[in-house]
């Protein structure tokens, strides 16, 4: 049971179970410091565990079949992979006595995994954080791309900063844009967008600008 799966695909699978809905690199990246590259993705697909799909500006979205969710309860009760570190060792153990909770109480897997992650508790981040919205904007966009120089929706960027009246990330946006920190793009298709997208445009020069890029794109793999 502990062999048909290596490591990285192992992790990833209990990466998507707690995370409970569809998420890419970024929401994982964020949320558990793990990424499913394109070996594991593959890996896992052929054996039927996850599917995937790709998403806007080509983002790539995984979650687990009835197929994955079984298996994932298996990593409940089997050994951990070999040279883990200690927190992973941690992590099985407390796996261990949730299995024990979940028999002596008859609760399935859906039982216990049937909501979004909510995340560790922490103070109010709003505008009581000391960060500066230029330095929470670039924070943002660390979170939503995959490598500096990607292409990201400004949808995506103001999700994370909905603590901040529109107005004010709109200025921080094109003064960012005008000092050359950030670089603001309109989308060639914007036909196909989304409404949410549209509506998250901001209007530089008199031309809606959807997507914003930072750092340089990496080059020819």
């Amino acid at each position: 049971m502990t062999s048909d799966l290596g490591t990285s695909a192992r992790q990833a699978l209990i990466a998507l179970m707690v995370r409970v809905t569809p998420a890419s690199n970024p929401d994982l990246r964020e949320s558990y410091r793990v990424q499913i590259d394109k070996a594991t993705r593959q890996e896992l697909a052929d054996a039927g565990l996850i599917s995937w799909r790709k998403g806007l500006r080509g983002a790539i979205f995984h979650e687990l079949t009835e197929r994955g969710w079984i298996r994932a309860r298996q990593e409940f009760v089997v050994a951990p992979p070999e040279r883990v570190s200690s927190a992973w060792l941690l992590h099985y153990a407390t796996l261990r006595h949730l299995a024990s909770i979940m028999e002596r109480n008859d609760h399935k897997i859906a039982d216990v995994f049937a909501a979004t992650d909510p995340g560790p508790e922490t103070a109010p981040s709003g505008k009581t954080e000391d960060t500066p919205l230029e330095d929470r904007i670039k924070r943002a966009y660390s979170e939503v791309a995959e490598s500096p120089g990607d292409l990201v929706s400004l949808f995506s960027i103001r999700e994370r900063l909905a603590d901040f009246d529109r107005a004010e990330l709109d200025r921080a946006l094109k003064e960012m844009d005008r000092r050359r920190e950030i670089h603001l793009d309109p989308d060639p298709r914007r036909n196909e967008l989304p409404q949410e997208v549209l509506d998250a445009a901001i209007a530089v020069g008199g031309e809606d600008k959807h997507l914003l890029t930072i750092g340089q794109a990496n080059g020819p793999a």
